[in-house]
Parts: C-alpha cells; sequence; structure tokens
C-alpha cells in the first residue's frame, strides 16, 4: 500500500524526458555526418576540378610549343572529365588561354590565363563558373 501512495507519475515523465534527450542527440550527430560528408563531397570536386585544370593547363601549353600559331582551339578527353580549350591571340608575345572544364558528373568550371611565348610566364590566372 506505502508503495501506491509515492507513486506519483515521475517515473514515467523521466523516461520520456531521457528519451527525448538520446533522440535529440542522435538526430544532432546524424546532421553532423551528412554535413560532413556532403563538405567531402564538395572538397573532392573542387580538387578533381583543380586536378583537370591543371593537367589541362599543361597539355595545353605542350601543344602550343609544337604548334606552328595555328593551334586555336580543340578539347582534351581525361579519365575525370573533359576540357574545351580556347587560345586567343592578343600580340606576338601574348596570348590569353581559356580553359572549360566538366566532369563526368556534369559540373562545369572555368579558367582563363595569360601566356608569354617568349618567357614562358602564366599570369592573370582567373577561374570560377563565370568565365566566358
Amino acid at each position: 500500500m506505502n508503495i501506491v501512495k509515492q507513486s506519483k507519475g515521475y517515473a514515467l515523465l523521466i523516461t520520456i524526458f531521457i528519451m527525448f534527450l538520446l533522440s535529440s542527440t542522435f538526430m544532432h550527430y546524424v546532421s553532423i555526418y551528412r554535413m560532413e560528408k556532403s563538405f567531402l563531397e564538395m572538397e573532392q570536386d573542387w580538387n578533381n576540378h583543380n586536378h583537370l585544370l591543371m593537367t589541362a593547363m599543361q597539355e595545353v601549353l605542350l601543344l602550343k610549343e609544337h604548334d606552328r600559331g595555328n593551334l586555336v582551339a580543340g578539347n582534351i578527353d581525361l579519365q575525370t572529365g573533359t576540357v574545351n580549350y580556347q587560345i586567343v591571340s592578343n600580340s606576338t608575345i601574348e596570348n590569353t588561354i581559356f580553359l572549360y572544364v566538366k566532369t563526368n558528373e556534369g559540373q562545369y568550371r572555368g579558367a582563363k590565363f595569360t601566356y608569354n611565348n617568349h618567357t614562358g610566364e602564366i599570369s592573370n590566372w582567373v577561374e570560377g563558373a563565370h568565365i566566358k
């Protein structure tokens, strides 16, 4: 009889509160995991774009060295994507080279830079999705 008098429903309330805390903590950690996963995917895409741009830049400059002056545009197919390039002659000394990257996942990014034919210097490197 003494047990019945002291039970006022606190056990159920405390159990529900503890379950709420555990559920909230679990949902919080799931949210953090999803954010970290999406950040990792974004970082991998960024590294993939950078690798494509750097590889394409080297390939285009090698093609330009062996060119007789008629290299204007083309594309390079790589394992992780495709790069289209365009060469615009500013003068007899400098060319502006545009690189347009499309990954196998369908994401785009571009870059442009100025290449000095005599010194081999690369300057004015600009990249992003806004390069046209």
